[in-house]
């Protein structure tokens, strides 16, 4: 019997002494509740390990693909691309369409707009490009105007209750997303897109890749695939639990593009911690980093599930309604302001932070509902 196998016996007989406990009413219900969430966790890292068997998706980790003139790695991992209904402040539902490089006209005929700029949004561990943490962010970009709005889809890789294999499948995400932007790097330096010749604002170097949590991560993957990396990466709240010893050398780091931004809402949690482990040229931390003043309903655990969402609402914020006066404070690595460096006041928009440096604690409330339920 392997170790899995093992511990999966020892919890059966966990569960049956905890059933046989000398206590008695709320004590023992209690202890059995705990056992059987036990075996359920194990039970299901066997699913997961099962699945990964099964669907050969423990290959596709393997085998990197980034040419460009080749099919996805792998069919389930989509880059989506989203225009607004009719126009701007349209409450129609966004188009929708799937970029697959594999069809003839696939560009010419999706919507793509050449003078427009591009921006990649990918989502975290239980995620999807129908989920509010995606489109959230994609509304307030189609809302604000002037954007190609794509988003990656890996969440049949990344499905709960399997995180640790999300983990791991994460450079397959970011390795079958890399290879749609180089492919359609390659449409666009040809000078064929839809409209005619490339303007600098189509053009995927000058792109910026938002990802959440897990998908942070991805983005900072995906830019070192490319054949030039993105300009910009905001990393919102980017993942902490088991990332940092599953991919080593693969998390988020400064080179990954020219301006890597980090914002921090649940640090030490479900969010990594400003630098080193997740490196950027600037680092934020929101209303201390770790639990937030709206994230005040229900047991610990879902307020930090909360906070740990309430990055993607701030971030689409900054998008959606440029210009709010706010203050900004030098912080260090923990989120804890200096002494003796007091705050400044500067307009919060999306760009007016990409030529800082360092990390800043700043206060900020949302002046519209926003969902992190998800």
């Amino acid at each position: 019997m392997d170790r899995h196998g093992a511990r999966l016996g020892l919890a059966a007989v966990l569960l049956a002494l905890v059933t046989l406990l000398p206590v008695r009413g709320g004590a023992q219900q209690q202890l059995q509740q705990q056992g059987r969430g036990f075996v359920q966790l194990l039970a299901g890292q066997w699913r997961c390990m099962l699945d990964d068997l099964v669907s050969g998706r423990g290959l596709a980790r393997m085998f990197p693909a980034t040419n460009a003139s080749a099919p996805p790695c792998y069919p389930d991992v989509t880059v989506h691309l989203y225009t607004a209904g009719n126009s701007r402040g349209s409450r129609s539902p966004p188009r929708r369409k799937v970029l697959d490089p594999r069809r003839a006209g696939w560009l010419r005929w999706s919507g793509w707009d050449p003078g427009r700029r591009t921006v990649l949004l990918v989502h975290g561990f239980n995620g999807g490009v129908d989920k509010a943490p995606t489109t959230t962010l994609r509304d307030a970009f189609l809302e604000a105007g002037g954007y190609n709005v794509l988003a990656l889809d890996w969440s049949p890789l990344a499905r709960y209750p399997c995180y640790a294999e999300a983990v791991r499948h994460s450079r397959t995400a970011a390795r079958c997303g890399a290879q749609v932007l180089a492919a359609l790097q390659a449409v666009l330096d040809d000078g064929v897109p839809p409209g005619g010749g490339l303007l600098p604002a189509a053009d995927l170097r000058l792109a910026t890749c938002v990802g959440h949590s897990l998908g942070a991560h991805v983005c900072g993957m995906l830019s070192r695939l490319l054949p030039q990396r993105v300009r910009k990466l905001v990393a919102l709240d980017p993942a902490r639990p088991q990332v940092e010893r599953l991919l080593g050398r693969d998390t988020l780091a400064v080179s990954d593009a020219r301006v890597v931004q980090t914002f921090h809402t649940n640090m030490g949690f479900y969010g990594e911690y400003p630098g080193p482990a997740v490196d950027g040229h600037a680092s934020f931390c929101f209303n201390g980093g770790r639990l937030q003043p709206s994230c005040d309903q229900g047991g610990r655990f879902s307020r930090m599930r909360c906070s740990h969402f309430l990055s993607v609402c701030y971030y689409a914020q900054l998008v959606r309604r440029p210009g709010a006066w706010t203050a900004a404070a030098p912080c260090d690595g923990s989120c804890n302001r200096e002494r003796g460096r007091p705050p400044f006041p500067f307009v919060l928009t999306e760009a007016s932070t990409d030529r800082w440096r360092g990390t800043y604690c700043l206060d900020l409330s949302l002046d519209s509902p926003c969902r992190t339920d998800i």
